[in-house]
């Protein structure tokens, strides 16, 4: 009961948690580790999941195929087999008197051709009416009860923002 309320996982864990015990009380005796070759690896829950998920799936497949019959193999062919082919030759080996001589391509670095890319055209800024420069500072009041004095440098509303002007991007070559 206790394994459907905290799932499979909890029982896995149990079941590696007895092993464990028992692993520790088996290598723990001198004498059955003396007068026998038994072997108990460490196992952990992946392990056990591993393992019954694969014992599932044999008896699946045992189960489904017990109603198909399965055909007989023979163990002789009905006609002649071809003969098996033979060892082919071994490859020669060069010596170090006749290196072999590699062909290389001609070097072309540089010489790539580039498309030619047309020209963006930025407008010319017309009428910028550059706000008056003033050495007053502002009071900015934050949300609490300390005030801030901020050098005003720009005649600019607060929180008004001049984007950078648009760059074209860098000639890339192809």
């Amino acid at each position: 009961m206790l394994c459907a309320v905290r799932g499979e996982d909890f029982r896995f864990t149990m079941v590696v948690r007895m092993y464990k015990t028992i692993r520790e009380c088996i290598v723990s005796n001198a004498r059955i580790m003396s007068e026998t070759t038994i072997q108990l690896p460490e196992v952990n829950a992946a392990t056990v999941t591993q393992w019954y998920s694969r014992r599932c799936r044999a008896q699946e497949r045992l189960i489904l195929s017990q109603g198909i019959p399965q055909p007989a193999a023979s163990m002789a062919a009905t006609a002649k087999l071809p003969d098996p082919l033979q060892k082919g030759q071994y490859l020669q080996t060069g010596t170090l008197a006749e290196p072999h001589i590699f062909v290389l391509p001609p070097n072309t670095a540089g010489e790539a051709k580039l498309k030619p890319r047309p020209q963006r055209q930025i407008p010319a800024p017309q009428n910028l009416d550059f706000p008056s420069l003033s050495s007053a500072p502002i009071i900015v009041k934050s949300g609490s009860s300390s005030q801030v004095l901020v050098p005003q440098i720009l005649n600019i509303p607060f929180g008004v923002v001049m984007p950078p002007p648009a760059m074209p991007p860098p000639a890339m070559p192809i």
